[in-house]
């Protein structure tokens, strides 16, 4: 591809990307002289005009998110230009979330508390995003549009397809916007649910789960339920199985059954995380080990009438564990019920 010579950068002949819509070359400016690297990215079709209005939507939403975990934009073409372009910072080392996770030798795998780390960043964009005025929701997160810097921070891009919540939607009508499996289901064709921020939890929660199982996500929502849940995807490691709350408030069909803001969703991490820093059980463990010494030693509690109640009231099990001599009592019923909360999630 040739650069017009009006357009101050010079391509350095590596190309850094490629989609349908557009293409990412490295270059350096004309004007400098210390060779520092830029991502300059040229719209493909001009002669499309809904191409060109949703490219210069792109370079106007970006330029409004002011946040170090958004890739700024450095300069760009005017609306009436031939040559559509943007250009952006361009990080040294950087890699797609995607390139790693597929790479085989993905560091977040079965690492809960990493994956969380990297979640919460995630949600921190999209807080941003919810934050904005107007209010943005970027409908196309998945692994390839989130960018991991040398430090681990990171950085979110390709607000392509984004939607700006005033009204003004940039895509077709009855058009599939996004990346199959990471989308959430009202962003496609024919869905008239209402998108908003829960849209793009969702897809981010869709991340959390390829990060840290390194496999392409899913198409529809049962699979991290039942045959893809954290309990069978890490039969011998129960931490993971404390993302299952994450996924309960966000990966559902129904949007009245997610999360809807990203500051709930950073309390519900911060809660996750002290479970995992503190190796609580997931709910499914719960029972199996004495919550005092942490034992495997847990049984029936023969006398535990006289000290809780004679008899105890229905579904309350009175327990001893045989090591430490903790004595407590249990509601299955209560116990029961929230973890099936997550089994019947749809």
């Amino acid at each position: 591809m040739r650069i017009p010579e009006s357009v101050p950068w010079v391509s350095t002949g590596k190309t850094l990307g490629s989609g349908g819509q557009a293409v990412v070359h490295l270059v350096t400016s004309r004007d400098e002289s210390n060779d520092k690297k830029y991502a300059l990215k040229v719209l493909k079709n001009v002669n499309s005009q809904q191409a060109k209005e949703r490219f210069s939507r792109e370079i106007e939403v970006v330029k409004g998110l002011n946040s170090p975990l958004i890739a700024k934009i450095i300069d760009h073409s005017e609306p009436e230009d031939e040559f559509q372009y943007y250009t952006m910072e361009y990080y040294e080392g950087a890699r797609t979330l995607a390139n790693i996770i597929y790479s085989g030798l993905n560091p977040f795998y079965c690492n809960t508390q990493k994956c969380l780390a990297l979640f919460k960043k995630l949600v921190l964009c999209i807080q941003v995003c919810e934050q904005a005025n107007p209010r943005i929701v970027h409908r196309d997160i998945n692994p390839k549009n989130i960018l991991v810097l040398n430090d681990n921070t990171i950085r979110l891009i390709d607000f392509g397809i984004c939607q700006i919540q005033d009204g003004q939607i940039l895509t077709l009508i009855d058009e599939d916007v996004g990346t199959r499996n990471y989308t959430a289901p009202e962003c496609e064709a024919g869905n008239d649910s209402i998108i908003g921020v829960h849209s793009d939890l969702y897809s981010a929660a869709k991340v959390l789960w390829s990060t840290i199982t390194s496999q392409h996500a899913f198409a529809r929502e049962r699979p991290v339920f039942e045959n893809r849940s954290m309990k069978v995807m890490f039969p011998q490691d129960t931490l993971p199985q404390h993302l299952d709350t994450i996924f309960e408030n966000t990966i559902r069909s129904d949007v009245a059954n997610r999360i809807s803001t990203t500051l709930k969703m950073l309390e519900l991490i911060s809660e996750v995380e002290y479970l995992v820093e503190r190796n609580y059980p997931p709910l499914s463990e719960v029972g199996k080990r004495c919550p005092s010494c942490g034992r495997a030693s847990i049984g029936e509690f023969p006398q535990g009438h006289s000290v809780f109640g004679n008899p105890n009231p229905r579904g309350i099990k009175s327990l001893l564990c045989a090591i430490c001599g903790f004595g407590f009592v249990r509601d299955i019923n209560k116990l029961r019920y929230n973890y099936s909360k997550f089994l019947n999630a749809e």
